[in-house]
């Protein structure tokens, strides 16, 4: 009688490759570095608007755009960003990170959307006999676009980030800028830059 059951080239294959799989998994852990993020080929990572919000703000503050403002810090309203791809994302990923990044320049205050705060000013500024109306020197709005390729079996995928700087006095762009990412490769990995 057979002591060992599991003799069987097929039974011995199944066992390793339970083992196998089993010895590959990995614990949750929190990322604290670009390098061990995931890159998805296909979809934008939170990695992608980081790197896009730095793009755009290097290109802003470096054309000298919001020192134009009369008043400073200027006042800044985000009106829309459109997403032009084929994914269902929150552009205020991209946007909160920008906001970010110019309150703590100095250069901007933001128009609030909370409608509360609004009517709190509103309120104040009647008491004070103010009548003038709160309205932001320049809006700005933006688009994400998607370009998708491949050759074989390498795809590759290409998320534009386009910014506009809307001077509303003149109903003139008073910037636009752009960041690119592009992510190619066969399969999503985990990020392998150094």
């Amino acid at each position: 009688m057979n002591r060992f059951p599991f003799r069987s080239p097929l039974a011995i294959a199944l066992a390793v490759s339970v083992l196998g799989g089993v010895g590959c998994q990995q614990n949750a852990r929190v990322v604290t570095d670009d390098r061990d993020k995931i890159v998805s080929i296909d979809q934008i990572d939170v990695q992608d608007w980081s790197n896009a919000a730095d793009q755009v703000l290097q290109q802003l503050f470096a054309s000298g755009a919001l020192d134009t403002a009369p008043v400073r810090p200027a006042r800044v309203e985000v009106t829309r960003v459109v997403n032009d791809t084929t994914q269902r994302i929150d552009t205020d990923l991209l946007t909160q990170k920008i906001k970010i990044a110019l309150q703590q320049s100095g250069k901007v205050a933001f128009a609030s959307s909370d409608a509360r705060a609004n009517e709190v000013a509103d309120y104040q500024e009647f008491k004070a006999g103010d009548d003038a109306p709160r309205l932001p020197y320049f809006v700005i709005n933006g688009k994400i676009l998607e370009i998708r390729s491949s050759a074989g079996s390498t795809r590759q995928s290409s998320f534009v980030f386009q910014l506009n700087l809307v001077n509303t006095v003149q109903s003139l762009d008073a910037w636009s800028g752009e960041a690119e990412v592009t992510k190619q490769g066969t399969r999503n990995a985990k990020n392998s830059r150094g």
